[in-house]
Formats: C-alpha cells, sequence, structure tokens
C-alpha cells in the first residue's frame, strides 16, 4: 500500500482522476471516422458522448455512498474493472448499439473518487 505522503500515491491519484476526462478529450476527433466504420448519423455518434456525461453524473451519485460504505479501494478496484472491460467493448464494437452501451458503462467505470482518496490521505 501506497503511504499517503508519497509521490507514487499523488502521482496514481492523478492518474487515476484524469482517466475520465481522457476517455473524453482523446475520443472526440474520432466522431467522423466511428460514423463511418459503423455507418452512424453524426447525431448519432454524438449521442455517444452525451450517454458517457449522463453516466459519469450518475456514477457520482452512486460511488460517492458505496465508497463511504465499503471504502475507498474496494470500490476504486471494482470501477477500475469496470472501465478497462468497457474499454475493451468500445474497442470492439461492430455497431453504434454496442457502442453507445459500452460507452455509458465506460463512464461509470471512469468515475473514481480518487478525489475523495486523497482527500482522505491528507488528512
Amino acid at each position: 500500500m501506497l503511504r499517503p505522503d508519497t509521490f507514487a500515491l499523488t502521482a496514481l491519484l492523478a492518474l487515476l482522476t484524469a482517466l475520465g476526462p481522457l476517455a473524453v478529450d482523446m475520443y472526440l476527433p474520432s466522431f467522423p471516422d466511428i460514423g463511418r466504420l459503423l455507418s452512424a448519423s453524426p447525431a448519432t455518434v454524438q449521442l455517444t458522448l452525451s450517454l458517457y456525461m449522463i453516466s459519469y453524473a450518475i456514477g457520482q451519485v452512486v460511488y460517492g455512498p458505496l465508497s463511504d460504505r465499503y471504502g475507498r479501494i474496494p470500490v476504486m478496484r471494482v470501477a477500475l474493472a469496470i472501465y478497462c472491460v468497457a474499454s475493451f467493448a468500445c474497442a470492439l464494437a461492430t455497431n453504434i448499439e454496442l457502442l453507445l452501451t459500452a460507452r455509458a458503462v465506460q463512464a461509470l467505470g471512469s468515475m473514481f473518487v480518487a478525489s475523495a482518496q486523497a482527500n482522505d490521505a491528507t488528512q
């Protein structure tokens, strides 16, 4: 386990916190290619971003009480596993419906409680 006063913990929490925004920022430039490869309209491809943001917000509501009840570390591990599986599903999506679903689940996994973990480590 990483000690609270180490650079390694700070770096780990920064990386975990950055996963959510990174999943959006790296994804936006590929909208035209996604639409072309999955034979989807631009509006449907944009819906993947909307669903991501809605699921991200839902994740904040869900993970907060769960992390208070079960602890930050177990919830972060489960969320990271969800994120990884959903990212793999996004990469293998063969149609826009599967991509929509995978992006929504990915957002649920990307909503880590790293900021709360950082707050706990400094107190």
